[in-house]
């Protein structure tokens, strides 16, 4: 019984959402090792795709950067790859961030984008209700 209880999933901590932006990936001592394309991306992380061949390992940590699609920029900011998927061309990384000040403008970001959708699809229902 105990072994069932342990694989039952947790909820996640913070909601994921998709988005399909450029991340640059440099390594911790900020050497320019590639570029990918994000998935998704949650307060605490990103899954993100890349080609990059050499210098990612599961639990090794990297730094990246990406802008947002409101113009809010993350720079630098240092995570440790928690999973890595080979593809037929790549790789697919899961990074979970390490410095606090970026989860928190994640949080925000997801929150009002959330929010927004939330707005739009009601107001989408109201005017289809007309």
């Amino acid at each position: 019984m105990s072994d069932e209880l342990n694989n039952i999933k947790k909820p996640r901590r913070f909601q994921r959402i998709g988005l399909n932006i450029e991340v640059n990936v440099f390594s911790v001592s900020r050497d320019l090792m590639g570029k990918g394309q994000i998935v998704d991306i949650s307060a605490s992380g990103i899954k993100f795709e890349t080609q990059i061949e050499k210098g990612i390992s599961k639990f090794g940590e990297l730094r990246v950067s990406f802008c947002l699609p409101d113009g809010s920029e993350i720079a630098m900011t240092r995570g440790e790859v928690k999973a890595l998927t080979k593809l037929a061309l790549g790789w697919i990384v899961r990074l979970k961030f390490a410095e606090p000040k970026t989860v928190l403008l994640l949080k925000d970001y997801i929150e009002k984008r959330t929010s927004e959708k939330k707005g739009n699809d009601v107001a989408e229902f109201i005017e289809g209700g007309s």
